[in-house]
């Protein structure tokens, strides 16, 4: 796999795991009226955020880039991820 082709791969999988956070956090929310449902998409939310956040260590590790622009795109991940 060339570099362009391995960029567009880790740019794809960036963004369908940080999307996922989203659309969890947003399903979770429509079915709080069932705790068990609500904290399982909690949890899944938590899963594809810590997934992003393997993604982007990556990127920052093979791909080089700068680390403003890690920290910018890794806070959402650390801060769903972050315990009490």
């Amino acid at each position: 796999m060339d570099e362009r082709q391995e960029k567009f791969s880790l740019t794809d999988q960036i963004r369908r795991y940080s999307r996922s956070v989203y659309t969890n956090l947003a399903e979770a929310w429509r079915k709080g009226m069932y705790q068990a449902v609500f904290i399982n998409k909690l949890k899944d939310a938590k899963k594809e955020a810590a997934e992003t956040q393997t993604w982007l260590e990556n990127l920052h590790c093979h791909v080089n880039i700068p680390i403003s622009q890690y920290l910018k795109y890794s806070r959402p991940s650390l801060i769903v991820n972050k315990e009490k």
